[in-house]
């Protein structure tokens, strides 16, 4: 088994199709078959049920994935690091940032990045926390920040903010309020918030129920900015951290007060595997991140 072999299986599984993932690596179709098909010899397995909607992975294929894919991570990552040992400050950094604080923060941090690494390439993805966990635990993910998980299995985790939520209204809402409010008080109001799915919702709950005060959103939006338009032209009311809205605090778009009794608090911090210490680009890149997150917090 050779290591073209294994980088053409694992795309196949990804893809899910010979022409998307023969496009993706930039070969022939009748290429990728044939290697699919030596190593099928070679392990004498068959990895794939050719259905008409594409390529569909065997369970033997799926146990091939989750053993190669790691290995094909480790070797990529070797091999950038290596590469830095000219003193070339060149590769590629995988990292994943919740949506909320990378549309406040990322514009900056990246134009920093790529003045101090102009040779690194960077990609970002966005997602809900959940999603981006797993995506690190898989190592498609060098790094993610995230709000810090309750399962820290096979993680490294650096917790870098701690804030609490606060009651974010738009200035169309003229209701006078203090500048603490319980949340017991607000249950009356027009909510919008995130989805059960996501990270900030999954701290709101926690300590609604830790009350006993139930929360019922007449709608349920995880895309920020969307969610905060919505805010800040309507009456609509939602529940966020700070730095999610700073942007839209400092335009007078929307007012916000500190929730109490109980305080909603959520923390954000990177993950990593906890075996697999991160390159120094991707160092580079969180200090970047943190310092512009924090600076900008304070």
């Amino acid at each position: 088994m050779d290591f073209r072999q294994i980088a053409y299986f694992l795309c196949l599984v990804e893809q899910g199709s010979v022409t998307r993932a023969a496009r993706k690596l930039n070969i022939v179709q009748p290429a990728l078959s044939m290697q699919i098909s030596n190593l099928e010899k070679l392990v004498n397995q068959r990895l794939f049920d050719r259905k008409p909607h594409g390529m569909v992975p065997t369970e033997a294929a799926k146990s091939m994935y989750r053993l190669l894919q790691p290995v094909m991570s480790d070797l990529e990552r070797a091999q950038k690091s290596i590469t830095r040992l000219s003193g070339d400050a060149a590769g590629r950094v995988t990292v994943g940032i919740v949506a909320a604080v990378a549309y406040s923060v990322l514009r900056a941090a990246t134009c920093r990045f790529d003045a101090e690494c102009p040779n690194a390439n960077l990609l970002v993805e966005e997602d809900h926390s959940g999603a981006l966990v797993e995506r690190v635990r898989s190592g498609h993910l060098d790094v993610a920040l995230v709000n810090i998980p309750s399962n820290r299995t096979g993680l490294s985790i650096t917790p870098l903010l701690s804030e609490e939520f606060v009651l974010v209204l738009g200035t169309r809402i003229r209701t006078q309020l203090p500048r603490k409010v319980r949340l017991t008080s607000i249950s009356s109001l027009k909510l919008v918030l995130p989805s059960k799915r996501n990270g900030l919702r999954i701290a709101i709950d926690r300590g609604a129920a830790a009350k006993g005060v139930k929360l019922s959103p007449k709608f349920e939006i995880d895309t920020l900015p969307t969610l905060i338009d919505l805010v800040s032209h309507t009456d609509f009311a939602t529940l966020l951290p700070p730095v999610t809205v700073r942007n839209h605090l400092a335009s007078g778009r929307v007012r916000t007060h500190l929730v109490i009794e109980p305080q909603l608090t959520t923390t954000l911090g990177w993950v990593s595997r906890s075996r697999h210490p991160l390159n120094p680009l991707a160092k580079r890149f969180i200090e970047i991140f943190g310092h512009d997150l924090l600076v900008d917090t304070d």
